[in-house]
């Protein structure tokens, strides 16, 4: 190998030969040539193999003549010429290859490295770092070909270079570089007249098809060169006569058949066009066919001997002009009755042009407004009819120019508008804006001061009407009695709630609007006829609402009530109905007159009434002497016969009482002196009388006006068991009978009153860790007995100042009383945690839940309940957020936090409705393929103020909060329409929250998101987690089972984290499963991940479901996977998400194969 050194110094820019190394140049040349870089490199080859011939014996003088020749022309050639040897080394150059490269002398030095000269031309032609370092590679890697190339560089100027790249045997290569920036300018030049000229072809071509006029062509021999479809339809032409090359004459032959030529001899019109042909004359005429069509005829001979002739059917022109004169007339009739139209219209009509200068104007339009005459000229500015209106206060100078503003606005995107504006007068009008075609508008302004008026007056009755209706409605509602009313058609108005209870109807059937043969039906369906034939019965109901007076009655039902019925016809026809039940009345009336017929028997009645009532009655005479004592108030104090005879003094009846031990209250001389009481004052009085015995008495005391009084006893002793037993429910829990939230929140009012600011008052909130798996698995009922242990666990904690109360569902509290804070509470927490967390046996299962507690107290964290379990509250969700099992007392910041994640709830719901939202797609590869199978649609939002925000911190927000069901549906309609774009082979994944699982619309948001897009519903693929499959097994499975009937394809994400996937692959046919990253994560160090992913690709594939491996990072972790037989990937390594633009970019790259970092 020649060294570089040993190559001439001077070959650029020298004579003088060199006196070593010809012969290495010669054979680099020779092997040049050899492989053929064309005739501009010929010469230098073969003045090459000359120099290399000095050391064959030539004489020293020829060789010397042979260099100057090859440096002479290598420093003449008009492209760009270098030699590199084997080792990248530079060995010649020419003067223009350095002019073009701007290289100065010490680069263009024999042994100068390529590399150099590259960074030498990226730094002057001052590229980035980025396209420093895409040029550098690729000149780089042009420089290791080992075969002949051709390449084209483009560098800033809009210069262009042609590289012509020729290995050499042995190493090394030698290039050509011509500048080929003017050939590329006058190329592209050329190409875009070219498409110019084929543009203007296409136009005349279809200017020649579509023109409504006969166009043809012939040559010198008088046969058809061309003819338009006009032509052939203007002539009836078949297809056989407007073929190429078709004789002139058989067409005219044609024409005469038809009687398409004009009157006189048909032999003589052919002779004579013939002649004007033959004279090579121009021909203007018009000319009436005997078919009664006119034809403008223009023949043009051309140079070549042959001729153009336009044909233009004109007959209806010629029509059209004795026409147009007609309507001349009658137009400038028209113009002046519309001049007095405007002039007269009742309404102000304007015109204004683009420009917003005035057309045209009527008188109405200067009333209204008291426009002066020389503002009503044409072509007066808009604004000037503003600025007077503004003045005169006809228009209020407050957001003037911004109506002005947007009613330009309008009327240039050719919308409509609609006002209505206040005069000062007090007038009101109406005023319509209509953009016109072409710019400009048109206004109409209508005083419409009394059909305004007439508005509000009819919205002020219409809504004094409704109230009046509201009113009625309700005083029907709230009516004792019942009430129907009809119109003066027989058809229903309205009938009230108690109507439809009176005769057993359904209310929900009483429709208005019903006939009263409707009516009247469902009284008959209800069997309010009774015994009577429904026909008859149905006809005398007809009868007496058809009276024109009055008409009151008392009906017995069928029901056995009695009713007391009011018809009264009304102003105008129809009726209204009033129906009494007035059974107690009616019998009462009956027993009243039975009582004067049979007054002995009525009072024997009327003592056995006495006797057998379930209340104990008792009266005395003013002497307090018994009158009379009935059964039960004897049965009641278990007294003897002798003492309820009439007569029996009060004193004898106390003492008998009082010895038997049956008296109220305390002791016998306080129930004594009650009764004395109570007979002094003569005032009537009630009280509850408590005995010995648990037995509970209610006493009514009442004064006669002969001085006597009559007392009631009813022993209440059950129903005051049952009120208490209210009371206590309504202050605690059904379920553990703990105290609830009111009765909780009453004892920490009290404890914080009794201690004064509060200290040494705790408040303790709990919440069972995972009770809605237990729930959602084992049932409510093990559920609630779960929750009832829980409940005696924390009852039998020690404590006398310790009140244990549940809130709702799996939340308890407790309050702390008198202890030394917050010492005292973290012992108790602790404590809970313990008993709580101990395994629970419940109907054969055994469970196991732990709790998770927040601490707030007083007076630190709130000096009242609702702080104090406000901030417990706080506390527990931190608890929880900090991994369960644990307890937390509430600090400051948790109220910040709090008050943070409102303000995000904020923000979310503004970002649903704004459409903040992005999606991002993750690329799925067959590992088998190496091809993208589909997409992992991923939802990002990006927030105007907090950037990017996680979906780890939005997403759980917007399920709690219910948003995640719009968000969902719009992520699942973006995702299917983008989808529709790609390739019929690739997928989209949706993933589905399982908030959104719950929603009865799931469904119907599927079908329409792939309705919307025509995205094939195979082509769609949801994917839900385990804990979907926990909710409602039945009803859960049978959604899924619908959307695979509709074709969308189902898969389980994060398979393995949860607590039944195998039990889950047994009830659903999934058609992918993918394998949780926290297994992928541990594949290449963890015996356990490696063997469970053995397990679920063994299992996918024995029942052909697909396994896609999640959160692929590193090369080890793909192969892993590839090899345990995962058939998909997605990953960081694999690609990461993108913009649905880059996904397409992808999609359409030539080769869509899996790329990772490691290849």
């Amino acid at each position: 190998m020649i060294r570089p050194e040993q190559t001439h110094p001077h070959l650029v820019g020298s004579d003088q030969p060199p006196r070593t190394g010809m012969a290495r140049l010669g054979s680099i040349g020779a092997r040049w040539l050899a492989h053929g870089l064309g005739r501009p490199i010929e010469r230098f080859g073969a003045a090459l193999r000359r120099l290399a011939a000095d050391n064959g014996g030539r004489p020293h003088f020829e060789a010397d003549r042979e260099r100057r020749r090859f440096a002479l022309a290598v420093k003449s050639m008009p492209i760009g010429l270098c030699l590199f040897d084997a080792d990248h080394r530079l060995v010649i150059c020419n003067r223009r290859y350095a002019e073009m490269y701007g290289l100065p002398d010490s680069l263009i030095r024999p042994g100068t490295h390529w590399h150099e000269i590259i960074r030498f031309w990226i730094r002057i032609e001052n590229y980035d770092a980025e396209q420093a370092e895409a040029f550098f590679e690729r000149l780089d890697r042009a420089s290791y070909q080992n075969h002949v190339s051709t390449e084209t560089i483009h560098l800033p100027g809009n210069r262009a270079y042609n590289l012509l790249h020729q290995p050499l045997e042995g190493g090394g290569w030698v290039a050509t570089h011509e500048d080929v920036s003017e050939r590329h300018q006058a190329e592209r030049e050329i190409a875009r007249l070219g498409e110019e000229a084929e543009t203007e072809r296409r136009r005349l071509e279809a200017a020649l098809t579509n023109m409504p006029i006969g166009l043809t062509m012939f040559d010198a021999d008088k046969r058809l060169i061309t003819a338009n479809p006009s032509f052939r339809r203007l002539y009836d032409l078949p297809d056989h006569l407007v073929r190429p090359g078709t004789p002139f004459r058989d067409i005219l032959e044609h024409r005469i058949t038809t009687g398409r030529y004009p009157g006189g001899d048909p032999t003589t019109w052919i002779a004579d066009l013939m002649d004007v042909v033959d004279r090579h004359e121009a021909l203007r005429d018009v000319l009436t066919f005997r078919n009664g069509s006119t034809m403008r005829i223009v023949h043009q001979p051309t140079p070549e001997g042959g001729w153009v002739t336009i044909h233009e059917d004109v007959t209806e022109r010629y029509g059209a002009q004795l026409e147009i004169a007609r309507l001349g007339e009658e137009a400038e009739v028209e113009r002046q009755r519309l001049e007095a139209a405007l002039s007269n219209m009742p309404i102000g009509l304007t015109m204004f042009d683009g420009e917003k200068r005035l057309i045209t104007t009527n008188r109405r339009y200067a009333e209204l407004y008291g426009l002066p005459d020389h503002l009503l000229k044409p072509g007066t500015p808009f604004r000037d009819l503003m600025d007077f209106r503004i003045r005169d206060g006809s228009f209020p100078a407050d957001g003037a120019e911004e109506w002005v503003q947007e009613l330009f606005g309008v009327v240039e995107r050719g919308e409509s508008t609609r006002d209505l504006t206040e005069l000062k007068n007090g007038r009101f009008v109406s005023i319509i804006h209509e953009p016109m075609v072409g710019g400009g508008w048109i206004a109409t302004h209508e005083d419409v001061t009394e059909r305004h008026l007439a508005d509000r007056e009819i919205n002020r009755l219409a809504d004094e009407a409704e109230r009046e209706r509201r009113r009625l409605d309700t005083a029907m509602s709230n009516m004792p009695i019942g009430v129907c009313l009809f119109d003066g058609d027989k058809r229903l108005i309205a009938a009230n709630s108690h109507y439809a209870e009176m005769y057993r109807l359904a209310a929900d059937r009483l429709v208005p609007g019903m006939t009263v043969h409707e009516v009247l039906a469902l009284h008959v369906e209800a069997g309010n006829n009774g015994e009577s034939d429904p026909d008859e019965w149905t006809a005398e109901a007809l009868r007496i609402a058809h009276l024109s007076s009055d008409w009151r009655g008392i009906k017995p039902t069928a029901s056995g009530r009695t009713h007391s019925i009011l018809i009264k016809p009304l102003n105008g026809g129809g009726w209204v109905s009033t129906h009494e039940d007035v059974t107690e009345r009616f019998e009462a009336q009956q027993e009243i007159l039975r009582l004067g017929e049979e007054a002995e028997i009525e009072r024997q009645r009327l003592n056995a009434a006495v006797n057998n009532m379930p209340i104990g009655l008792v009266m005395f005479d003013a002497e307090q002497r018994l009158i009379v004592a009935n059964g039960r108030y004897a049965e009641m104090y278990r007294m003897p016969r002798r003492l309820t005879a009439p007569g029996t003094p009060l004193e004898a009846i106390l003492a008998q009482r009082t010895s038997a031990g049956e008296f109220g209250g305390p002791d016998a001389a306080a129930y004594d002196r009650f009764v004395r009481k109570m007979v002094d004052q003569r005032e009537p009085a009630s009280d509850i009388l408590r005995f010995r015995d648990g037995r509970i008495f209610s006493l009514v005391f009442q004064p006669m006006k002969d001085g006597g009084w009559v007392t009631t006893h009813e022993d209440v002793t059950d129903r005051q068991k049952a009120q208490a037993q209210i009371a206590h429910m309504a202050h605690h829990d059904y379920l553990t009978d703990l105290p609830n939230r009111v009765l909780f929140r009453e004892r920490i009012e009290q404890a914080l009153a009794r201690d004064g600011a509060g200290k040494g008052v705790a408040v303790l909130c709990l919440d069972l860790d995972h009770f809605k798996a237990v729930n959602d698995t084992l049932g409510h009922p093990v559920g609630d007995k779960l929750l009832q242990a829980a409940a005696r666990r924390l009852s039998a904690l020690d404590g006398d100042d310790l009140t244990v109360a549940r809130l709702g569902g799996d939340e308890f509290a407790l309050l702390q009383i008198g202890a030394d804070q917050p010492k005292a509470a973290r012992k108790l927490a602790q404590q809970i945690i313990e008993d709580l967390s101990a395994p629970y046996k419940l109907d054969g299962h055994q469970v196991v839940t732990g709790v998770s507690i927040g601490i707030a107290v007083a007076p630190d964290d709130g000096d009242t309940a609702d702080k104090l379990l406000k901030n417990g509250d706080m506390a527990l969700y931190r608890a929880k957020g900090d991994g369960r099992g644990l307890f937390r007392f509430f600090e400051s910041e948790m109220d910040a936090r709090m008050q943070a994640r409102r303000a995000l709830e904020v923000d979310l719901r503004r970002a649903t409705e704004q459409h903040e939202f992005e999606l991002y797609y993750q690329p799925q590869f067959n590992l088998g393929t190496g091809s993208v199978t589909g997409f992992e649609a991923l939802l990002r939002w990006r927030h105007p103020d907090r950037g990017l925000v996680s979906p780890a911190e939005f997403i759980p927000l917007a399920e709690e909060t219910g948003l995640i069901l719009p968000i969902g549906e719009w992520v699942l309609a973006k995702a299917c329409a983008e989808a529709a774009k790609w390739p019929s082979t690739v997928t989209v994944a949706v993933n589905l929250s399982p908030v959104q699982f719950r929603s009865a619309h799931v469904l119907r948001a599927v079908v329409s998101a792939l309705s919307d897009s025509g995205l094939p519903a195979h082509r769609l693929e949801l994917e839900i987690t385990e804990s979907v499959l926990l909710m409602e097994t039945e009803s859960t499975l049978a959604l899924l089972n619908q959307l695979h009937i509709l074709g969308v394809r189902i898969s389980m994400d994060d398979f393995g984290t949860g607590y039944s996937s195998l039990g889950y692959l047994q009830k659903f046919r999934f058609d992918k499963i993918k394998i949780d990253r926290e297994f992928i994560k541990g594949i290449c160090e963890d015996e356990k991940s490696l063997a469970i992913i053995k397990a679920v690709t063994g299992l996918s594939a024995s029942m052909g479901i697909a396994t896609t491996a999640e959160g692929v990072e590193t090369q080890a972790q793909l192969s892993r996977v590839k090899a345990e037989g995962c058939t998909e990937v997605q990953g960081f390594l694999t690609g990461r998400p993108m913009a649905a633009r880059d996904a397409m970019a992808l999609l359409q790259a030539p080769s869509r194969v899996m790329q990772t970092d490691a290849a």
